[in-house]
């Protein structure tokens, strides 16, 4: 089961770096599932600068792990998941 887990989550990352915004959510909702806090913090980011509309299950696990974080770090993870976004979103707009 596991192992399927993590191809499923794998092919997921490959399609978020393709720019699938879909994609970035499933992932986000992945991590929450599997209670993975700052990786689905800096998911939550990415899903939502690619243009993802986030679940309220996500909003409300993520607001619970940013409220751990000092603010110094959500704005770093948080500028870093949009750069990654940006970046994202080109390569999927050269595609289509």
């Amino acid at each position: 089961m596991m192992g399927q887990l993590r191809v499923q989550a794998k092919i997921l990352s490959m399609q978020v770096r393709e720019g699938d915004a879909l994609a970035a959510n499933a992932l986000l909702e992945h991590s929450v599932k599997l209670g993975h806090g700052n990786l689905a913090l800096r998911r939550f980011f990415l899903a939502r600068a690619m243009g993802a509309t986030i679940p309220d299950e996500a909003e409300l696990y993520c607001s619970g792990v940013l409220n751990n974080l000092s603010l110094d770090a959500v704005v770093k993870i948080a500028q870093e998941e949009y750069v990654k976004a940006l970046s994202y979103k080109k390569r999927r707009k050269r595609d289509d």
